[in-house]
Formats: structure tokens, C-alpha cells, sequence
């Protein structure tokens, strides 16, 4: 969604956003926009994954 402006964004869309205020090297990957104390803070989760090999698509190198 790019040079368009729209009310919300879902999962696995990207995004360009314009915010005033904050300063570049405080914005990181992975870091999430949403409005003031709607979401709690975590820096732990838990996961059940699936990793494609090779035949599938996925990685030809194991993760690091």
C-alpha cells in the first residue's frame, strides 16, 4: 500500500508510514505501530513452526 491513504493495514501487507516525532535509528524490523496502550509490551512468544526443506521451497542452509 504505497502513495495511498487508508484506514488500516492486515498481516503480510507492506506499508509506508510518516511518522513525525521519532527519530530513524529508534525504528527497527519487526517493531509494531499501534495506538497508545492497546497492545501489551513482550519480548518472548511461543511458536509452533514448520520449515519447508529444500524439495518444499525452503532454505538450502540450516538457520543460524
Amino acid at each position: 500500500i504505497f502513495r495511498k491513504s487508508v484506514p488500516k493495514a492486515m498481516a503480510g501487507e507492506n506499508v509506508g508510514v510518516l511518522v513525525r516525532g521519532v527519530k530513524f535509528g529508534n525504528v527497527f524490523r519487526g517493531m509494531m505501530l499501534c495506538q497508545k496502550d492497546s497492545v501489551a509490551s513482550s519480548n518472548h512468544f511461543e511458536a509452533q513452526m514448520y520449515l519447508l526443506d529444500t524439495a518444499e521451497g525452503g532454505r538450502h542452509r540450516p538457520l543460524p
